[in-house]
């Protein structure tokens, strides 16, 4: 019985950072498999506006003055039909994915060439991936969101106390109702859409490709003060969060006050 068996491999690498030095060391790996099978790797790259498209054959292009300095898009592939063999490799910036590797074919250099381009993918993931990893899923946004209206609720209940200290009539006014309401709608808000773009947020402030060396991301230098303004507002938060963070957990397990 005549049949042909396709095996189709894919990784997805997230926290990746790549220079154009390491790109240059996949696309040769990529060049030496194309070579066993008579064929070239096709090399693409965008520029950071997408009016510019660069095309080449040769690994040695990332290293080469006419590289580029800032790009969106880069694809590295060959395809070999008589095997039929396809490997492709993409770095795609500008949708906030994470590196792509596919390979398909029938040959049993499938699985090899896979193993070796996997590899060198995940030397290049940076320390502590796994744990930035946690702000793609969605209880992370949910967390974060809830701890966002936490603030909300505490920051309109000191200024309504705050006031009602001040003056007693304060209390229960139409004044007071109306605020009432406006900072439980706030919360309300906070919790429903905040998952949405705290998402879209941490997406922009860890991307999940980060170009090094001499060649770069458009959104890199955004990307950088964004980081510092999240942590300078985000870090105080938790700050004063933790106390009471500690004092439930140690009730909770021990029954005790720490």
């Amino acid at each position: 019985m005549d049949f042909e068996r396709i095996k189709s491999l894919e990784g997805r690498y997230n926290r990746i950072r790549v220079s154009e030095e390491d790109i240059a060391r996949i696309a040769k790996i990529m060049a030496k498999f194309a070579k066993n099978e008579d064929e070239e790797i096709d090399i693409r790259v965008e520029s950071s506006d997408g009016k510019e498209v660069f095309r080449s054959h040769d690994p040695e292009f990332f290293l080469c003055d006419e590289m580029p300095r800032e790009i969106r898009y880069i694809s590295i592939a060959y395809s070999c039909f008589q095997t039929p063999t396809k490997c492709e490799l993409t770095f795609d910036v500008s949708e906030y994915k994470p590196a792509i590797l596919e390979v398909r074919g029938s040959g049993a250099e499938i699985p090899g060439i896979f193993s070796d381009l996997e590899k060198e993918l995940v030397d290049k993931q940076i320390f502590g991936y796994r744990i930035l990893n946690i702000a793609d899923r969605f209880w992370f946004g949910l967390g974060l969101s809830a701890l966002l209206a936490a603030a909300i609720y505490l920051i309109f209940d000191l200024w309504l106390d705050f006031w009602a200290s001040m003056y007693p009539e304060f209390w229960g006014s139409d004044i007071h109702i109306t605020l009432n309401v406006i900072g439980w709608t706030a919360i309300f808000l906070t919790i429903v859409t905040g998952i949405f773009w705290i998402e879209y947020a941490t997406k922009k402030l860890i991307s999940p490709i980060q170009f090094t060396g001499k060649i770069s991301d458009p959104g890199a230098r955004g990307r950088k003060v964004r980081l510092l303004m999240f942590t300078a507002l985000l870090l105080p938060l938790i700050i004063s969060f933790m106390p009471s963070v500690v004092f439930n957990l140690f009730n909770l397990l021990f029954g005790v006050s720490p």
